[in-house]
């Protein structure tokens, strides 16, 4: 019995020379993509979770430094904090895995009035919000009045890095309108900064401010948003 010259076509089409059908072979790419798209999620995840417990294993360890010396010496301020915690810690800008900031926050109530908040890892993000909107809007003085004492023109975007990632504040002449986080608010996503100065558009209206000075300023992460005026101070859900 002989077969047909289209069935032996046929076959050929399905069986490949070394005797693998290409369903199995198609099959088995298809579990290895499957495999890569669940492994992939998971070794963020634990990546992330790694950099976390890094992160409080070192505030931890850094904490017990601090107390040591509080209780022999103390502290006269912040940057004598950051200054013993650096030399103990080898190095102050990486105590984070994460990269993450670091901030000392005072705390008249605690036995050791001074203890470290991360950033990015805190346990109370009202809290970090806070921390990382008061950081980055002493950043973006700092770069205005620069601007304006080298007689430069005002910056219109401020380019810092905030927990480990870029962060471009840019000035705006509105009022941005934001009041919560940005994971509810449309239009925006992930972190985001803006600034006003004194002189520019409503953002700088009536500011009490000389031109060219930074007086107002909106953040928001996700979850919380921080907003500043000169002469009103913080408002926002990061403050409620």
């Amino acid at each position: 019995m002989f077969m047909s010259e289209n069935h032996s076509e046929n076959r050929s089409r399905i069986v490949r020379e070394d005797g693998v059908s290409r369903f199995v072979f198609i099959l088995i790419a298809a579990v290895v993509v499957l495999a890569i798209a669940v492994t992939v999620p998971l070794v963020i995840y634990y990546r992330s979770q790694s950099k976390q417990i890094g992160c409080t294993a070192a505030l931890d360890t850094a904490t017990r430094q601090m107390a040591d010396r509080y209780l022999i010496e103390g502290f006269k301020n912040e940057d004598e904090v950051k200054e013993w915690v650096g030399f103990v810690m080898n190095g102050w800008d990486d105590l984070c895995p994460g990269g993450g900031n670091i901030y000392v926050v005072r705390d008249e109530n605690a036995d050791m009035p001074w203890r470290l908040v991360c950033g990015m890892h805190g346990k109370d993000k009202k809290e970090c919000c806070r921390l990382n909107a008061s950081w980055v809007l002493d950043r973006v003085i700092e770069a205005v009045n620069k601007a304006v004492k080298n007689g430069d023109a005002i910056p219109g975007t401020v380019d810092l890095k905030l927990n480990g990632e870029k962060l471009t504040v840019a000035m705006t002449e509105e009022v941005t309108g934001i009041r919560r986080g940005t994971r509810t608010t449309k239009g925006y996503d992930g972190t985001v900064a803006f600034f006003g100065v004194s002189g520019v558009g409503k953002a700088g209206e009536n500011s009490g401010l000389p031109d060219g000075s930074v007086c107002y300023f909106s953040f928001a992460d996700p979850d919380y948003c921080a907003n500043w005026k000169y002469g009103d101070g913080w408002t926002g859900t990061a403050f409620k």
